[in-house]
């Protein structure tokens, strides 16, 4: 049985900690996925070498968002990066159709909103890189943004709902 795949991110720009990585730690062993915690960077191969040696049954990816009071579904993922300081955008594929959708629908519970723009920094690029990674396969995938004031016991129930709505491989 394959695995799924859950990743977030170390600490970025100013911020010194990085709640997705936080809540990735105090997740328990488990057999039904694995994690990682990335490097915030615009690096498609970091991304398509995780998801190709773990060979996925599904993928969540999660980040940090600054300003989010609740937990972010993030259902588009826009064809589009800025890096920093520059802060000029551009497509992340030449080509390719301007939004990407994840397969995985979450649950919208309490605490949680449904949201379409996951920024145009590397959350977006990552969820663009990965969707596209897990769509070519038929992979579930799906997208967080987290509060960074997140109570990680909150957000560790959030994520044991979530994994429990992807059925197990016969």
């Amino acid at each position: 049985m394959s695995k799924g795949f859950i990743y977030g991110f170390g600490p970025y720009l100013h911020f010194e900690e990085n709640i997705t990585e936080k809540l990735i730690r105090s997740l328990p062993q488990s057999s039904r996925y694995s994690t990682e915690i990335f490097r915030v960077l615009f690096d498609e191969r970091m991304f398509i070498k995780a998801l190709e040696k773990r060979k996925p049954s599904f993928v969540l990816g999660m980040g940090q968002h600054r300003r989010a009071r609740k937990i972010r579904i993030e259902r588009c993922a826009k064809n589009e990066m800025r890096n920093f300081p520059e802060k000029q955008k551009k497509q992340i594929r030449k080509g390719a159709e301007p939004k990407l959708f994840p397969s995985w629908k979450l649950p919208q519970l309490e605490g949680t909103t449904v949201t379409y723009n996951a920024g145009n920094y590397v959350c977006n690029y990552s969820m663009w890189i990965a969707g596209e990674w897990c769509e070519k396969r038929g992979i579930p995938y799906a997208f967080l943004h987290l509060p960074k004031s997140l109570d990680l016991r909150e957000g560790r129930k959030y994520l044991k709902n979530a994994i429990s709505t992807i059925p197990l491989p016969l």
